[in-house]
This record gives C-alpha cells, structure tokens and sequence, in this order.
C-alpha cells in the first residue's frame, strides 16, 4: 500500500513538471516563429512586418577595407555597404554560387562614391564577402534567429 502511494506520488509530480514545462514553452521565446520558422510559408505581407521592423546596419567600404569587418545581424535586417572612397568598390558573396544565407548577395554594379548596395538576409547562417574590384580584407555576417 505504502509503495502506491509513492508510486502515485511520483506520477502526480511528473505530471505536473511536464504540465509546467509545457505552459512555459508555450509562452517563451523558442515558440516564435523564429524558431520553427519556415521562410517558404511566409505571406508576403509578413516578410515586409519583418523587413519594416528589423536593424538597419552600415559596413563602410574603405581603401583599407570594410568597416566593420565582422558583423552579427538578426534575420530580416537590413545591412547596407556605403562606399566612403573615391575609387569604385563591389561588395560580394564569398559563398560558393550564392547559396544559404549569402543568396543574392552581390552589388549589381560597381559603387561610386558614397553610393550603397543593400540587402535584408532572411537565411541564418555565415556570409562572407569581398570586394570583387579591390584587394581589400574579406569580411564577414553571420545572421542569427530574428527574435522579435
């Protein structure tokens, strides 16, 4: 009798730590969309909420190089390449055909002086980039999950 009631002791706790836990995923952070997100099932008017609400970031394009160098965004900011020289500059992907988070990131041209190239990355992952004109220190974005 003794060994039920510690039997149904134990079932009722565990019962209630799973209900806790579930009550507690259900309302933290990992139940956003972040986290199960599937890019593929966006409406296009929840991409643009996303886009309108993420971080704008400037890397400058020097003679030296890119400023900064290293940059970590969230998915669906906005990172625009600022060429602050007096010679032409083009910011591109490093990435092996364009593929994961660095896909479509290329300027279409080359830049003059103080003209941009933007571009929002919606893939988490590690671009790295260059400039395609110019010598200069290769730089890198790692995008991480949106958390907004």
């Amino acid at each position: 009798m003794k060994s039920e009631k510690g039997f149904t002791f134990l079932a009722l706790l565990a019962l209630i730590g799973v209900l806790f836990f579930a009550i507690w995923f259900l309302y933290s952070p990992y139940m956003r969309e972040g986290l199960f997100i599937n890019l593929g099932t966006l409406s296009p008017e929840r991409e643009q909420e996303l886009i309108a609400t993420g971080k704008e970031h400037l890397i400058q394009i020097t003679r030296q190089g890119f400023i900064p160098e290293i940059l970590e965004v969230e998915q669906f900011d906005t990172v625009t390449f600022r060429n602050v020289d007096t010679i032409l500059h083009q910011p591109v992907s490093e990435a092996a055909e364009n593929k994961g988070a660095c896909l479509g990131f290329a300027a279409p041209e080359p830049l003059v002086l103080n003209q941009e190239f933007s571009i929002v990355f919606q893939k988490r992952g590690t671009c790295e980039f260059s400039d395609a004109l110019t010598d200069v220190n290769p730089g890198e974005i790692t995008i991480t999950r949106f958390t907004r």
